[in-house]
């Protein structure tokens, strides 16, 4: 009898926690990728988190870090303007709607909390909410091409400020484009060529003086 109970706890023990594991909360942090000109300011993309387990997770703080190696991109604000998804925070943000928490650079820092003390937003399983539109600069020289930066620091906590572990990241990429003269300017730039072209040939025929 004795063992059969002990069997039955193990047993019960052993659902309970394929129940706990089955109903984890993966957490995946994602930054858009987007496209812009060599010498151009302005420019942005968003950074978002997903709940890809099958169970609702707590959220009431996140920090996230953007990195690049390349020094032809400067990383300049961060906000809550979300454009693709609702901000996480959306009516109960803390620092925004300006959320940047480092100066311009490769390297650049965001944060928000949940304003109302012990609250939070609850991400249920599925779901997708912004943390942030990322702004930055291209340097004139950028060389055309792709350019890569990760989300590798970055950190997220309940209403509590307990940590809850982020699965993964997944990074974008900035498609660097060079930039096309408009077609007035290749315009004036032939006209000019011609007429210098002209006045060499004039000054070429004209008979020398005696």
């Amino acid at each position: 009898m004795l063992n059969t109970r002990r069997t039955i706890a193990i047993l019960s023990t052993a659902i309970s926690m394929a129940c706990v594991l089955s109903a984890h909360a993966d957490i995946i942090f994602s930054a858009a990728s987007t496209t812009a000109s060599a010498g151009s300011t302005g420019n942005s993309f968003e950074v978002d988190i997903t709940n890809t387990g099958s169970s609702a997770v707590q959220i009431g703080g996140f920090v996230f870090e953007i990195t690049t190696a390349n020094s032809a991109v400067t990383f300049t604000d961060a906000t809550t303007s979300t454009t693709t998804y609702d901000y996480i925070f959306d009516g109960n943000s803390f620092f925004g709607p300006d959320i940047s928490a480092s100066g311009s650079g490769q390297t650049f820092d965001a944060t928000d909390i949940a304003s109302t003390p012990s609250s939070y937003t609850t991400l249920v399983a599925g779901e997708t909410l912004g943390l942030g539109e990322i702004f930055f600069d291209l340097a004139s020289g950028a060389s055309s091409g792709t350019v890569s930066f990760n989300l590798d620091n970055s950190s997220l906590s309940d209403g509590d400020g307990n940590p809850i572990s982020i699965d993964s990241t997944n990074s974008g990429l900035i498609t660097v484009s060079s930039v096309t003269p408009e077609p007035t300017s290749l315009l004036l730039a032939a006209t000019g060529a011609l007429a210098l072209f002209g006045t060499s040939r004039r000054r070429l025929r004209q008979p020398a003086r005696t």
